[in-house]
């Protein structure tokens, strides 16, 4: 966890393929792995439970 304990540490396995499709596309937008993994998470999130309230 960061020092100001705003993050924590997130550890999840994924194909192959996968990572380097994502890679790939972070390279493309210039965006770190952190920043689109926080990206997609908060986007899915907001979808699933706007759909489930």
């Amino acid at each position: 966890m960061s020092e100001d304990g705003k993050y924590a540490r997130l550890n999840v396995e994924v194909g192959k393929d996968l990572k380097k499709r994502t890679k790939n596309y972070c390279t493309d937008q210039e965006m770190t792995l952190k920043d689109f993994v926080a990206l997609a998470l908060e986007s899915t999130l907001d979808e699933l439970e706007g759909e489930t309230v």
